[in-house]
């Protein structure tokens, strides 16, 4: 198993430690509509409910992706990659919608850092320990 040490490195985190209003990592599995939460911080359930059924077309459509809307008074962040032929593993992250320039760059590395650790093969685990060490919740 690897560690979080091997995900990333110090400069890694500078660039991609993230400020937000929240942030979540979930497991979802399309067949049973069931979700695990795999790590969460400032964001209710149904709030992930309202985001599930509002992006769902855009999620469920494609093997991976990001997508950015407005959701209530924020700018959802969403990046998403298919585990298993049923299940998809979605990151969304929360903010002011007047703070998208802030936020856009570093999305794409956020989505590029997750996709790099899923493709060698590292566990969902070591995505959680990812996330608790880029998302600074205020």
């Amino acid at each position: 198993m690897h560690t979080h040490e091997s995900l990333i490195n110090q400069k890694d985190l500078h660039r991609l430690k993230l400020e937000v209003l929240g942030a979540e990592l979930i497991r979802f599995s399309k067949s049973s509509n069931l979700l695990e939460i795999l790590f969460n911080d400032g964001i209710a359930i149904s709030l992930t409910q309202k985001m599930l059924y509002k992006f769902r077309n855009e999620l469920f459509k494609r093997k991976q992706g990001n997508i950015m809307g407005n959701i209530d008074d924020f700018t959802a962040y969403i990046h998403f990659f298919e585990l298993e032929r049923n299940e998809v593993l979605i990151v969304f992250y929360l903010d002011k919608k007047e703070s998208v320039n802030r936020i856009i760059d570093r999305a794409y590395c956020i989505y590029e850092k997750i996709y790099f650790n899923l493709l060698c093969e590292h566990n969902v685990q070591d995505i959680v320990n990812l996330c608790n060490n880029i998302f600074l919740v205020r």
